[in-house]
């Protein structure tokens, strides 16, 4: 199946954005490299991570192209190989096979190491749950810190935990391989002084001139209103922009649009706190549900690919679904005549992942140990299915 450009979203969820790292596993071990990556909330430092990693394998693979490409050139000049065999000079001859031998192991050495074939954009993915394990290991209190409580709410603060876990997350970051890099990144932010959400993207100029104030966007996007401390940027505050922007992404023109959703609601044994917060989380999947049909009533020519994403379990057979890629085709040949933009016959496509099992002491401020490994191969799993089913996998 061909994704033409894709575009990968990671929305929020506190600790339960560690189902994305499980989703993320399954798309790049099938081969979906994204051009666009978008944040929110938690979902930012998952979009963060990914897109260093994965400038850092596509540096190696440039290293094993440049290989490729030299071949054994770089390595010695013909003209003084042939010089040496008419000569007939036998132990030159024999120290030169050597050299070659050794060469020629080198570069079967360097190719098992880097070849990107062997999956190098797995890796990837294998560094992000390196990060949430290591999460797991420092407890949920390395970034709720109870500690903080008392403190803020005497001085009336606007948050009642300070940002230093956050901070200890970001720390190492290198903002210019992200400014740098062919893979944007979009961070979605809430202006409290405005009182809108803003989308800020790594290839806007601003930041090449100044990357420190992206790295200001990415901390705003996890600040949690009311949790963690407002971000300041040119006079104006920012905080967690709280879900995605789905039309930000179409308007990147990627083809293929991954979703990925961190939600989960257990029917039982509900905590006191998490009862708190049942109308809350009931209006955020309706506001989520909202944007997602909104996007694509503004979008006639994306399609919702996978329309099980609320249990539904609808697969179209093989016959109907090729019927169903050529309507889509014409919609989005229709769609750019309209938009006069180029016209593309790679079917538009949003493809979402949800959570379906919920880990019962698994929530978006706490967790127990082995939550977070368990969520990640839960979302590993599942991804790897879907991808399956859609012919992805």
């Amino acid at each position: 199946m061909n994704l033409g450009k894709v575009g990968i979203i990671f929305n929020g969820g506190g600790f339960l954005g560690a189902f994305s790292a499980g989703y993320i596993k399954a798309l790049l071990k099938a081969g979906i490299r994204p051009a666009h990556i978008q944040g929110v909330s938690v979902g930012a430092l998952n979009a963060v991570k990914l897109v260093i990693e994965l400038e850092n394998t596509g540096e190696l693979e440039k290293i094993y192209e440049d290989i490729e490409k030299t071949k054994a050139i770089m390595f010695f000049n013909w003209i003084g190989v042939f010089k040496i065999i008419i000569r007939k000079r036998i132990d030159q001859i024999k120290t030169l096979w050597k050299y070659i031998l050794g060469l020629l192991r080198i570069k079967r050495i360097l190719t098992d190491t880097l070849n990107p074939a062997k999956g190098s954009d797995s890796e990837a993915s294998e560094e992000l749950e390196k990060k949430w394990l290591g999460i797991e290991k420092a407890r949920a209190s390395s970034i709720f810190n109870w500690k903080d409580i008392p403190g803020n709410i005497v001085k009336k603060s606007g948050h009642i935990y300070n940002n230093k876990g956050l901070l200890n997350i970001f720390h190492g970051i290198n903002i210019n391989k992200i400014i740098n890099s062919p893979i944007e990144l979009q961070i979605v932010v809430h202006n409290e002084s405005k009182g809108e959400r803003e989308v800020f993207s790594s290839h806007d100029p601003r930041f090449k001139k100044n990357p420190d104030l992206f790295m200001k966007m990415i901390l705003a996007s996890a600040s949690i209103p009311g949790l963690f401390p407002l971000i300041e940027k040119d006079d104006q505050q920012y905080s967690d922009g709280i879900y995605f922007s789905l039309e930000s992404m179409m308007e990147t023109g990627c083809d293929t649009i991954f979703l990925l959703l961190n939600d989960q609601f257990a029917e039982k044994g509900k905590r006191w706190d998490e009862r708190m917060f049942i109308i809350r989380n009931f209006l955020y999947e309706e506001l989520i549900s909202s944007k997602i049909n909104e996007a694509l009533k503004k979008h006639p020519d994306f399609k919702l690919e996978n329309e099980d994403w609320e249990g539904k379990e609808k697969f179209l057979p093989p016959l109907l679904k090729k019927i169903e890629s050529i309507k889509q085709q014409i919609r989005s040949v229709a769609s750019s005549i309209i938009s006069g933009d180029d016209i593309n016959l790679i079917p538009h496509r949003l493809i979402i992942l949800n959570t379906r099992t919920p880990i019962s002491t698994l929530h978006a401020t706490s967790f127990e140990i082995g939550d977070i490994k368990a969520a990640i191969e839960q979302g590993y799993d599942q991804a790897s299915v879907l991808l399956k089913k859609l012919g992805m996998g």
